[in-house]
Formats: C-alpha cells, sequence, structure tokens
C-alpha cells in the first residue's frame, strides 16, 4: 500500500512538473510571438517615417526646382524687357523725323503765354520764347544729319532735353492722338524707348542709326 502511494505521489509531482513545462514553453512562444510582433509595428512605423520623410523632402524638391524655373523665367522675361527697350529698332526712320518735327512745331506755334513760360524754364532759357525757338531750329539743323543722331543729341547732351522729355511725357494730348499718321502705335513704341534712353543715360549709346536703306549701328566703346 505505501509503495503505490508514493508511486502515485510521484506520478502526480511528474505531470506538475510536465504541464509546468508546458506552460514554460507555451509562455516562452507567446513571448517571441509578442516579440515579432512589436519588431514588425517598429519597422511598419520606420516604413511609414522614412515615407513621410521622403514625401515631405521630395515635396519640398519640387517646390525648390518650381520656385527657380520661376525666378529664371522671371529674370529672362526682366532681361528680355530691357533689351528690348534698349535694343529698339525702328522699321520707319520717318518716325523719328515725324517726332522730332512735331516737337518743333509744338514749341515753335504755342501761343500760351504761361506755357511759352514753362518752355523757356524747362530747357533754362532767360532770353524769351523766340529766342529758344531759334535755339531749337539751330540745333535740329546742325546736330547731326539723320534725324535719329538728332534725336540722339537731345537726349544725351542738348539743353533741350528736359522739354523735350516733357514734351515725350504729353505727345498723345499735344499731337499724337490729333494726328494723321496711319503708324500710331510705332510712334507710341519709339516715344517710350526715346523716355528710356533720357531716364537710363547709360543706355544712349544703344540708338540706333539709318544711312538710306542701310541700317546703321553706332556701338558705344
Amino acid at each position: 500500500m505505501m509503495d503505490q502511494r508514493a508511486d502515485k505521489v510521484q506520478l502526480k509531482n511528474e505531470m506538475n512538473q510536465t504541464n509546468s513545462n508546458q506552460n514554460s514553453l507555451i509562455q516562452m512562444f507567446l513571448d517571441i510571438v509578442d516579440i515579432q510582433s512589436l519588431q514588425q509595428q517598429s519597422i511598419v512605423a520606420e516604413n511609414n517615417q522614412y515615407k513621410i520623410e521622403f514625401s515631405t523632402k521630395n515635396t519640398f524638391m519640387c517646390k525648390q526646382a518650381e520656385s527657380s524655373l520661376i525666378r529664371s523665367n522671371q529674370d529672362d522675361i526682366s532681361k528680355d524687357k530691357h533689351k528690348s527697350k534698349t535694343s529698339y529698332h525702328l522699321k520707319n526712320s520717318n518716325v523719328m523725323k515725324n517726332i522730332l518735327k512735331s516737337f518743333q512745331r509744338c514749341i515753335e506755334n504755342e501761343q500760351d503765354e504761361q506755357q511759352k513760360q514753362n518752355f523757356c524754364h524747362l530747357s533754362n532759357v532767360t532770353y524769351g520764347h523766340a529766342q529758344l525757338c531759334k535755339f531749337l531750329k539751330l540745333s535740329l539743323k546742325t546736330e547731326g544729319k539723320r534725324w535719329n543722331m538728332k534725336a540722339k543729341n537731345l537726349v544725351e547732351k542738348s539743353k533741350l532735353k528736359s522739354l523735350f522729355e516733357y514734351y515725350l511725357t504729353n505727345i498723345n494730348k499735344l499731337w499724337l492722338d490729333n494726328s494723321k499718321v496711319s503708324n500710331k502705335q510705332e510712334h507710341e513704341d519709339l516715344v517710350i524707348y526715346l523716355l528710356n534712353q533720357i531716364q537710363n543715360p547709360s543706355d544712349t549709346c544703344r540708338i540706333r542709326f539709318y544711312q538710306k536703306s542701310k541700317q546703321i549701328i553706332k556701338s558705344c566703346v
């Protein structure tokens, strides 16, 4: 009887030990599963973070490239505008002649005494309107053989430059709107160009001249 009881106790202990070992294995397996799950979650989180960082960086680079392209285009447009202002080229040399002759007529035919005084003031002339007209006529006659050269003198060094600028600024009201010229737009383009030369003296060397049917460019050295 005693031996049987001892055997039962031993068997029970062995079964308990077996169960304990099984429980340990199960727990170990569950721990491994938990660790793998955490590792997988960490990998997914890192991948998501990388994707976010990559997307953010890519977006930033795209915006930088877009901004750079916009600045480049704006610079090109600005250069083109400057080039068009400083490299204006007349298709018809009579346009310059029309503008200068209308300038002369405007000054000579003025009847308003206050406006006459204003013309003299702009030209720093103290000896009266009649003498101003003589000076203007002489200047247009002697300064250069071609009308473009006469204009170059007016915008570069003539004491009539301020008066000429005033006329160009108000040319539509003073002459062009009521004139019979057919190519008014070309006249307006040239007026803008001449005003730019007066306001930006460093560009006056770019005025282009004419000689009969041939086009000659006078360069600045």
